[in-house]
């Protein structure tokens, strides 16, 4: 029979968000939670984080997203209770879309960083991620993905997938030195075993769906 199938990702999605996120679904259902997982999502340090917790992008308070940001060192401003004012960062960005002349300071450090494409930090961060794998890095977001995964499985009624993100080398090959091909290796090997290790099962796709430039436009 159909399958439902519901898209709740984003841009740029942290393990924080995509925690706070399900935490608000609930896991009262039956079904699959699919986890995009990449070098880039399990390489990333705490910066975006940071900018997060001060500009959310997501529209509600998260105990859990509290949580994760205190356990990385980022505090987080004590709820009011009341929705206007603790969700002030999030609606001033929508209003800034707007009426960017006006936005909340938040939404400008946003918009410098993510929408300006000649901005010299965004070029970096995409091209330095693409196959990078720090150690460290990788294991503070490891820590905050088995987290959610344990509390998916503790479900009884939710399997967990973890989905490798889809690669273009063809079109990238010219960003990967052979320092970055070896990163990429290790990266790889220390996804399995992790997936392994948390019984979840890890698919990567990509050379049997033979993905075109076109894909990626």
């Amino acid at each position: 029979g159909p399958v439902e199938v519901v898209d709740l990702v984003m841009s740029s999605m942290l393990w924080e968000e995509r925690a706070a996120l399900l935490d608000r679904v609930g896991v009262h259902f039956e079904g699959v939670v699919v986890l995009e997982v990449g070098p880039q999502q399990m390489s990333r340090n705490t910066e975006m984080l940071r900018r997060f917790a001060r500009a959310p992008r997501l529209g509600f308070q998260s105990d859990i997203f509290d949580e994760e940001c205190r356990s990385a060192g980022i505090p987080r401003p004590r709820s009011t209770g009341i929705y206007s004012l603790d969700n002030a960062a999030f609606l001033a960005r929508r209003m800034g879309l707007l009426l960017p002349w006006a936005s909340h300071p938040a939404q400008r450090e946003f918009h410098e960083f993510f929408v300006r494409e000649d901005h010299p930090a965004r070029a970096e961060s995409i091209y330095s991620n693409l196959s990078c794998f720090e150690p460290a890095a990788f294991a503070r977001n490891w820590a905050v993905a088995h987290r959610l995964v344990r509390r998916l499985q503790a479900s009884g009624t939710i399997q967990v997938v973890l989905l490798e993100v889809p690669w273009l080398d063809d079109v990238l090959v010219s960003e990967f030195t052979p320092e970055r091909r070896e990163q990429k290796a290790a990266y790889s090997a220390a996804i399995r075993r992790r997936a392994q290790e948390a019984g979840v099962r890890y698919l990567d796709i990509r050379a049997a769906a033979a993905w075109t430039p076109a894909d990626f436009a």
